[in-house]
């Protein structure tokens, strides 16, 4: 898949010794000789696939997802944090003694 990605190939065609490429801009085709070591992996690979045509689009495909999942711990440690101040407070409040209201006739 990265030698698509790297010429911009939408699709290659096994033909022989050859290979038919096929690229993502104006559908320009393009007929190789098999002589590098990249392209005889892509020959290889089609033939133990048993595939004339690999196109991106099916490579795409059968790459698996490699997006990393969502890390939830920074987020349940902080709303654990949370609650316990929450929590701590209301029983702060609750449990504080309160003071005896003053009458006036206290304040003369």
């Amino acid at each position: 898949m990265a030698y698509f990605k790297k010429h911009n190939i939408q699709s290659i065609t096994l033909n022989g010794n050859n290979l038919i490429i096929e690229y993502n801009n104006n559908s320009q085709t393009e007929t190789k000789l098999i002589d590098t070591s990249e392209l005889q992996l892509i020959q290889s690979y089609c033939q133990k696939q048993g595939l004339n045509t690999l196109a991106l689009f099916d490579l795409q495909k059968q790459e698996p997802n490699t997006q990393k999942p969502f890390n939830w711990t920074p987020w349940i440690i902080g709303g654990g944090i949370a609650v316990v101040i929450i929590i701590g407070a209301i029983i702060y409040f609750l449990a504080r003694k309160k003071e005896p209201k003053k009458d006036y006739e206290d304040w003369k």
